[in-house]
């Protein structure tokens, strides 16, 4: 299984950050799933011009000749038959997501486009292939999904940071559902975003799915898609 991946995050560390957050995200999909072999679930980045344009808010921008270009490289993908997922913050607490303008651009000026595209090149299937783009917006950015692996920042509070805001991680720890409600999660402990691909690694995803907030609503939009679980099985299961 091949997939697209990308993200508005433009640091060194971004790609692998959603990529161990996705892979997560699709064994509570597919616990199952095999991220090694040749029949492994491969998460690809964009080559680098493209990479550009999805990053910051290249992706919103108004220059048509830029959005057109990301919008041909998502089309052709699922042409292809593979998946793509598109992180973006949105930037909005979770009780004021429905007033996140990332989300409203998303589909104006992303997925519109998108299935607008498909519906020229593939009328017949255009919709069961815009099926195949994945959406992952944490509210209000990355760092309320990766600050949930609490026991890890926690321990990497300890380490580097004098244990500053270990009590702070302990509340977010009983009460999930906190961390969504954060304006600027990053700027709300000493982690920032120094650790962020190290958080994704023994990820509690099964816990944070359960709080019912933007993780939960992330993976719900994976669970519908049964194409994806198809391909996700067929990582293990051996052939007829």
């Amino acid at each position: 299984m091949r997939a697209l991946v990308l993200t508005e995050d433009s640091g060194k560390q971004a790609h692998e950050t959603i990529r161990g957050l996705l892979g997560c995200m699709l064994r509570l999909v597919e616990p199952g799933a095999v991220t090694h072999g040749p029949r492994r679930v491969r998460l690809e980045p964009p080559d680098g011009p493209i990479r550009r344009r999805m990053s910051g808010t290249g992706w919103k921008s108004r220059d048509q000749h830029q959005r057109v270009l990301l919008v041909r490289t998502i089309a052709a993908e699922l042409l292809k038959g593979h998946f793509v997922f598109v992180h973006i913050d949105g930037d909005r607490p979770w009780s004021e997501r429905d007033r996140s303008e990332n989300r409203a651009l998303y589909e104006t000026r992303l997925r519109r486009s998108v299935r607008a595209m498909l519906r020229m090149m593939r009328p017949d299937s255009a919709d069961a292939l815009l099926g195949h783009l994945h959406l992952l917006m944490p509210f209000y950015s990355i760092e309320a999904w990766l600050y949930q692996n609490t026991a890890a920042a926690i321990r990497l509070c300890g380490r580097h940071h004098e244990g500053a805001h270990i009590a702070r991680f302990e509340a977010w720890a009983a009460d999930r559902t906190r961390l969504d409600e954060i304006d600027k999660p990053k700027a709300a402990c000493c982690l920032g975003d120094t650790h962020n691909a190290t958080l994704t690694r023994g990820y509690p995803s099964a816990a944070v799915f359960d709080a019912e907030r933007s993780f939960h609503d992330a993976v719900l939009g994976l669970l519908h898609d049964p194409d994806l679980g198809e391909a996700l099985t067929a990582t293990w299961r051996e052939p007829t």
